[in-house]
């Protein structure tokens, strides 16, 4: 589509973004492949449809599959606890005390604080060293009670499938992209991704930092071209397992539900659409799955500006599959309060804190901790009902994102916070 194109291009020409590719895949001859900018600044190298670029936490649907492949196989169900089908993870404090299934890992509803993240190597045991280096996870709700993003639940997940599989993580997804799904262009390594061409976003002259390879089977490191990328959503159309609600996110702006490996953005009724975002070095990527229409399209850009730039070629390609695009989500909860003292105190997950304090008829944000993310700090909070607060980020020129509350106490207290699809608990 020349539209989208010219955007692409425009934002290129404007600075907002580095590099950007799309591929567009159908059932029925309406692909689209494109790119623009350029791939590296540094090297003058021009992005191709080809060119491979991180797809961060994308990569959970990719393990998710992985954990699928082994449930097909009898070996685990989804109602399985993870120290059964791992019985190396018993030493885990407070997983022995606590029955987290492998649904509960999938579906983010394991309630475990989960940006746990830490150097563990770069070989293929970089799984196995990283889970036995975890001597305990702290929980945020009972399992099942809750949902709350949690990277280190799909490392989890990955050190599972190593075990049932015999083999190692990365090994294991390299044969099956290319075996089952026959993909190409993709890497892990380093050194693999050193003879294909790859998006390098940067900061000032240094590249965009990845997070740490441990992080492998979450996403880390894992870049691929977008056609690669559409054409393993395209081996998930029918996929129903993954796709299927396994927890309501009420309190969530972006999708309605989680499934066993899938963000759902339509809600009933509506024609299903369902994917992943990732983001990471500098990189977001963007995958969408539509089986009405039995199409998928991958996105992916560098840059500060890859989410708005997102967002504006959205409803075009929901256009061009001759689908609408998901209503925008209703916020949950009852009529909004007046009262906003009840919400204020501090919260706190690992390594972030939360602290909210009146401020009129609003609320404060400011935000401390090694991983708390310095564009919440100084936000303000109004309510949209009694379990969800609108959030404007000064600091992302006036951005609004979600922010809810949720297990309320007889004091009409609320003991959670859910913030960036993560929760926090008040102390």
């Amino acid at each position: 589509m020349a539209d989208i194109s010219k955007i692409m291009e425009q934002a290129v020409e404007a600075g907002q973004v580095g590099a950007v590719s799309l591929s567009l895949k159908t059932l029925v001859g309406k692909s689209l492949d494109m790119a623009a900018g350029l791939a590296d600044p540094k090297a003058g190298t021009a992005a191709s449809p080809d060119t491979m670029f991180h797809i961060g936490s994308v990569t959970k649907s990719l393990t998710a599959e992985l954990v699928h492949e082994q449930i097909a196989r009898g070996r685990i169900a989804l109602d399985t606890p993870i120290t059964l089908a791992a019985p190396e993870m018993q030493r885990i404090g407070s997983l022995a005390n606590h029955t987290v299934t492998i649904a509960d890992l999938l579906s983010h509803r394991s309630g475990i604080d989960g940006d746990i993240l830490f150097e563990a190597g770069e070989d293929d045991r970089v799984l196995r060293r990283f889970v036995s280096r975890i001597d305990a996870l702290d929980l945020l709700f009972e399992p099942g009670a809750g949902f709350s993003y949690a990277n280190v639940g799909y490392g989890l997940l990955g050190r599972i499938v190593e075990g049932l599989a015999c083999q190692a993580y990365r090994p294991l997804m390299e044969q099956r992209l290319r075996e089952c799904h026959g993909l190409r262009q993709f890497a892990f390594r380093p050194q693999d991704k050193a003879s294909k061409p790859l998006a390098i976003a940067y900061q000032g002259d240094a590249p965009e930092p990845l997070s740490e390879y441990s992080n492998l089977a979450s996403g880390t490191a894992l870049a691929m071209s977008m056609g690669d990328l559409a054409s393993w959503g395209m081996g998930q159309l029918g996929n129903r397992t993954m796709s299927q609600p396994a927890i309501i996110t009420p309190l969530a702006q972006r999708y309605y539900a989680w499934g066993h490996g899938f963000m759902i953005f339509s809600a009933p009724g509506e024609a299903p659409v369902f994917g992943h975002d990732g983001g990471t070095a500098g990189t977001a990527t963007f995958l969408r799955i539509l089986p009405e229409a039995q199409a998928v399209w991958a996105f992916s850009v560098t840059g500060p500006g890859g989410l708005a730039l997102y967002r504006q070629i959205e409803p075009l390609l929901f256009g061009h599959c001759g689908q609408s695009a998901p209503a925008n989500q209703v916020p949950g909860g009852s009529e909004a309060p007046t009262d906003l003292a009840p919400y204020a105190g501090h919260y706190a997950r690992y390594k972030m804190s939360f602290d909210l304090t009146l401020e009129g008829d609003a609320l404060r944000l400011n935000v401390g901790g090694d991983y708390a993310a310095s564009i919440l700090d100084s936000a303000i909070l109004r309510p949209l009902t009694d379990q969800v607060f609108v959030a404007s980020l000064p600091a992302a020129g006036g951005a609004e994102i979600w922010t809810g509350f949720a297990d309320f106490g007889s004091d009409g207290r609320p003991r959670r916070l859910q913030m960036i699809e993560r929760a926090a608990v008040r102390l």
